[in-house]
């Protein structure tokens, strides 16, 4: 047997669940573009063609996917390279469930975990349009595979590179930013105690990084901030639907509406407009405000992949196929979005005295769900990242039980 049959089946079945999905439903072939990824690619010209920031989209995305740029290659270019980065990171995401897995169950269970993750439907979907889950998810599982390594042989070299990555996440997703805070104020006496330490440098870079990004903006904008889209974002989605609900609207014609009214305006004032809307929701429409949150919440655990951006070919077999798999992925999200809560709460509880990778993939988890509430009308986009750490939770509650079983007198 090969040393890494597993990590090669891994690979060889990865592509061949994208060639299936991609003949399926012709992906390649439609040149369709996400709302979302014309901002990628623009965030991606900003930085290699005029060297400055995007108002939306932090340079973490636009320094990977915008490399054709770089090299002289023009738009299409940049959408034909993020296929290949999202199906590579995709594919990476699968062999670090395996190397996690495997650390608690046999190589051939962690290697059917592993497969199973290729059976999520919307992050398999996902890789076809230039959007932020795949590398997401991938540098989410990296800090986390360094961070779990961390608490098996406490090397502060390992937790400096979990925490590097995972402070680099706010340059792929904003909102990554308060979560990174949360787990360094959490390893702060570690790291004060290693200051001096070399491998301390993985989190000054990454910190680093981050400082810049802000002063770029404030150069450019006028605001020391990573990003302006979440005040944005807030304005048009949360805050619309506790408009709608104040006013008894049509929330999708509120969103229409108040849309078209704050991007009238600069970046900095969109942000104070923003600001000023939730001061006067949460003091004057406090009810319709957390109403909109948790309709939000659930509305975002209960939707399918956005198939609305899948052409197939009009014939009976491939709209039948196409409706299945909108359906499956609903009843994915519902699943993994219910066991998720379940198993962090779990976790969390379990582990409340003596933290372990367990708590932070939980308190994670958790997070996403919390932060889903800020936004709708995104299918299940939100909550897909958290997917394949609800399936590595599940697996660490089966193996502890069946260490337990092994260990019980017969």
């Amino acid at each position: 047997m090969l040393k890494y049959n597993y990590q090669i089946a891994l690979v060889i079945i990865g592509l061949a669940v994208i060639a299936l999905l991609d003949e399926l439903f012709q992906l390649r072939n439609q040149h369709i573009i996400f709302p979302d990824s014309d901002n990628y690619r623009e965030a991606g010209e900003f930085l290699y063609h005029h060297f400055k920031p995007h108002y939306y989209r932090p340079f973490g995305m636009a320094l990977i996917f915008g490399l054709p740029y770089l090299l002289g290659f023009g738009d299409a270019a940049v959408y034909d390279f993020s296929f290949w980065v999202n199906v590579s990171a995709w594919i990476a995401s699968a062999l670090l469930i395996f190397s996690f897995c495997r650390k608690r169950l046999p190589d051939s269970k962690a290697f059917i975990v592993s497969v199973l993750f290729y059976g999520l439907i919307s992050p398999a979907l996902i890789n076809f349009h230039l959007l932020t889950e795949s590398i997401f998810v991938f540098l989410m599982f990296s800090a986390m595979t360094f961070l779990d390594d961390y608490f098996r042989i406490k090397s502060f070299r390992l937790l400096s590179l979990a925490l590097a990555i995972l402070i680099f996440t706010a340059l792929i997703k904003p909102g990554m930013f308060f979560f990174s805070l949360l787990v360094l104020a959490f390893f702060s006496r570690s790291i004060l105690r290693h200051l001096s330490k070399p491998a301390s440098g993985f989190i000054f870079f990454s910190i680093v990084l981050l400082v810049f990004q802000m002063i770029q903006m404030k150069r450019e904008y006028g605001n020391f901030t990573i990003s302006y889209i979440d005040g944005v974002t807030y304005y048009n989605y949360l805050g619309s639907k506790a408009e709608a609900f104040e006013k008894n609207q049509d929330p999708i014609a509120a969103i229409r509406q108040r849309s078209d009214y704050i991007f009238g305006f600069s970046y900095p004032q969109q942000k104070i407009i923003a600001r000023k809307d939730l001061h006067r929701q949460i003091n004057h429409n406090t009810p319709n405000l957390i109403k909109a949150y948790f309709s939000n919440i659930v509305y975002n655990a209960t939707c399918g992949g956005d198939f609305s951006y899948v052409r197939s070919p009009n014939t009976r077999f491939s709209e039948l196929i196409k409706t299945n798999a909108g359906r499956f992925s609903k009843y994915q999200n519902i699943f993994l979005t219910v066991l998720g809560i379940f198993l962090s709460v779990t976790f969390l509880l379990k582990t409340f005295r003596k933290p372990t990778v367990y708590s932070f993939i939980s308190v994670f988890i958790l997070y996403i769900i919390a932060v889903s509430g800020v936004s709708y009308y995104q299918a299940d986009r939100f909550h897909m990242v958290i997917f394949p750490f609800v399936l590595v939770l599940a697996v660490a509650l089966y193996s502890g039980r069946l260490h337990q079983s092994k260990n019980q007198p017969s």
